[in-house]
């Protein structure tokens, strides 16, 4: 029997509605690739508007690192005001620096003669400035031990009585300062000075139950550092040397602080050789500071090309011929262009074969250069002095080789007789510091 089956469709029976709709899916699926498609770029766009807008902060933010004034740019902050000002400029080194205000500045004037206005004509002649006039200027601590300075710290006294103190160095600023702060503590006999360079510690308890000690205190090394850390069964401690010349000294501490004088945009000296053409180098000095650029500026001098050298020796300038001689002429140095620098750095000495040692380039702690006496003229001839002290005893010193006023007191504390008799006699500065009692 046959079989009726019913449908949808007219007159096939076909479910044309679902057709259709698969149909259209069919047809939708591109559709909506292309939707999802166009909105992974959409998010893709977005997040490249997100990350070019964070360039551009970005580079606004980093664009000023280019500029390398940004770096040298400093800030300063200062823990306590009240004591000190400060300020911090380009180029202004990176740190933390502890300072402590030691004392305060006191006010100094100079006064000319009187003139009755300020339009007055003073007519030809010669003006002289001068300052100074002391025969003995305090050292600096920062200058001894060949410029490590001294440690910070206190220093412990011991009398030949026993009787002990603890002295605090640590605002101590020149030698000067370490004798009187020594000097000034009474509940010890002692008496502190410099002697011929070298600090001396004297007991003046004329007792003799116990050793003259000067100790550390604590980690400091001030004692060592000022050559002063004895223990002595004597009536005097003489400290150890502790100043010496080394190549970093800055030329404004040398020549009695006088220092050098160039002429700008010049060579300021001239070495002459002893080889058959008499070479000549000529040396500029400018934008020398130190001991050791005038060394390296002798040495490599355009004009050297290995013909002389200079060191420092024993704080001394030598100059070593390396041309073999062969000339008639000696080994010489002279200022040239308007400078003044061969005196000032003791190159005015006479050569000895092809060796030019100069004279002492400062006259160590607390004494000052024969040369810079007289207003800077110097003695004029250094020659032999006759003594004779009250009892008759007479001696004859030699004072050709002397440099420094230490090297005159020595040699007049020291003279002995023909018979080997020690004068009866004292040389010291008097009290002002300037002349010789």
């Amino acid at each position: 029997m046959g079989t009726i089956q019913s449908g949808t469709g007219l007159a096939s029976g076909l479910n044309y509605t679902t057709i259709i709709d698969a149909l259209i899916n069919s047809q939708k699926g591109t559709i909506n690739r292309l939707t999802t498609r166009v909105q992974s770029l959409q998010k893709t766009q977005s997040g490249i508007l997100q990350l070019t807008a964070k360039i551009s902060s970005f580079k606004a933010i980093s664009d000023p690192l280019q500029n390398s004034q940004l770096y040298a740019n400093r800030s300063l902050t200062n823990s306590d005001s009240n004591q000190l000002s400060a300020t911090v400029s380009t180029g202004t080194p990176v740190g933390v620096y502890q300072l402590q205000s030691l004392r305060k500045s006191s006010t100094h004037q100079v006064l000319s003669q009187g003139f009755s206005d300020a339009g007055q004509i003073l007519g030809a002649g010669t003006v002289t400035i001068a300052g100074g006039g002391k025969l003995a200027s305090s050292t600096r601590l920062d200058l001894l031990n060949g410029g490590a300075g001294v440690d910070a710290g206190s220093i412990r006294i011991t009398d030949r009585s026993g009787q002990s103190a603890v002295i605090d160095l640590s605002g101590a600023v020149t030698v000067d300062d370490v004798l009187e702060k020594i000097n000034a503590t009474t509940s010890i006999g002692v008496h502190a000075s410099v002697q011929y360079g070298k600090l001396s510690i004297e007991d003046t308890t004329g007792s003799a139950l116990n050793n003259l000690t000067v100790a550390n205190v604590g980690t400091a090394e001030t004692a060592t550092d000022l050559g002063i850390a004895q223990s002595v069964a004597a009536d005097e401690i003489t400290g150890s040397s502790i100043f010496e010349v080394v190549g970093n000294f800055k030329l404004s501490q040398i020549n009695d602080g006088l220092g050098i004088r160039t002429i700008p945009n010049n060579p300021n000296l001239r070495i002459t050789l002893t080889d058959a053409s008499a070479t000549q180098v000529d040396v500029d000095l400018n934008g020398a500071t130190t001991i050791q650029d005038v060394i390296n500026k002798i040495n490599n001098s355009e004009n050297n090309n290995g013909k002389v050298s200079a060191e420092l020796s024993n704080g001394r300038l030598v100059l070593h011929d390396l041309t073999g001689g062969g000339g008639s002429g000696p080994l010489t140095v002279e200022d040239i262009n308007g400078s003044s620098v061969v005196r000032q750095l003791g190159l005015d000495s006479t050569a000895v074969g092809d060796t030019l040692t100069g004279k002492s380039l400062t006259a160590g702690i607390n004494s000052v250069l024969l040369r810079n006496l007289r207003g800077g003229q110097g003695i004029t001839q250094l020659g032999s002095l006759n003594l004779t002290d009250r009892t008759g005893t007479t001696a004859t010193i030699d004072l050709s080789n002397a440099e420094t006023l230490d090297d005159v007191l020595s040699a007049i504390n020291t003279a002995t007789s023909s018979g080997s008799v020690k004068l009866q006699l004292k040389a010291s500065l008097n009290s002002a510091g300037t002349g010789i009692v």
